[in-house]
């Protein structure tokens, strides 16, 4: 037996060995068409190179006794290939269906996160009712879930529409207000200075009393001079849920029992809602 037959004996130890090994045989296995095709190529490569040897291979057969088993073997083993490829083709989708369905589910995410939002909003809406009408329109209430070290604002409702809009949407929860009510499960500010002459005082009392930019400041469209914020806790030793900011431009303080009262009443409610909320809006 020749030398020569390690051209065969090689090669295919090595494809063996690709398919055994554990941390190649994922790969192969997945483009295992990829190896026919180039298994396909390296026996015409051979029967090319090797056609007029007449070098002993095995059981006295030379190169040129094996030069049409190798063509006809390259031949097999191509139309395995373009076969194979055909077949795993008709499983793929093009390109432009594929960006043409992401776009359809995107737009289905944004549907749903709207859609949840104002759930979210007519529930605040509805179960606040008496703190909009003692507050003369000018109370707001504000529910955020808490995820990834900080806020989302999930919903919220205004009477005045200047303040109705989702505004902000992200805090993070060393900021603001809404940390001091994080930390401290309860949290009550009033006689805040009104925002007048460019806001001076009322931003010189904010950051008296929380940890927050100027720039920040500047972003809250609503300078309320009074607020209650509640955090809404986890039925178990997991994290709070969310958090429930209420706040007014009046400087008088909310009422705080009014506002806990509801929320013991709706608790299974509101926490369901952020729940399910913290799956859709991520």
């Amino acid at each position: 037996m020749s030398t020569d037959i390690f051209f065969f004996v090689a090669y295919f130890f090595i494809i063996l060995l690709l398919f055994i090994i554990k941390w190649t045989k994922d790969f192969a296995y997945k483009n295992l068409n990829e190896f026919i095709g180039v298994t396909s190529a390296y026996l015409y490569l051979l029967a090319d190179i090797k056609n007029d040897s007449e070098n002993k291979i095995i059981f006295d057969l030379n190169w040129k006794d094996l030069n049409n088993f190798l063509v006809y073997s390259g031949v097999i083993l191509a139309f395995l290939y373009l076969y194979l490829n055909y077949k795993n083709k008709k499983n793929f989708v093009n390109d432009s269906l594929l960006l043409s369905e992401n776009n359809e589910l995107k737009e289905s995410l944004k549907n749903s996160k709207r859609e949840f939002y104002k759930l979210c909003s007519d529930i605040i809406r509805s179960t606040f009712t008496d703190f909009y009408f003692s507050s003369n329109g000018n109370g707001r209430i504000s529910i955020y879930k808490y995820d990834n070290n900080s806020f989302t604002l999930l919903g919220r409702y205004c009477p005045n529409p200047l303040f109705n809009g989702p505004g902000r949407a992200h805090y993070a929860e060393n900021e603001g207000l809404i940390a001091k009510g994080w930390q401290k499960d309860e949290f009550i500010e009033f006689n805040i200075p009104k925002y007048s002459k460019k806001g001076r005082e009322w931003k010189r009392y904010m950051k008296s009393i929380c940890n927050i930019s100027d720039s920040s400041l500047e972003t809250i469209k609503m300078k309320s001079c009074s607020f209650y914020i509640q955090r809404i806790n986890n039925e178990d030793s997991r994290n709070p849920l969310g958090i429930i900011v209420v706040e007014m431009l009046n400087p008088e303080k909310i009422d705080d029992q009014y506002i806990k009262h509801q929320l013991e009443l709706n608790k299974e409610t509101i926490s369901s809602l952020i729940k399910s909320m913290k799956t859709i809006t991520k």
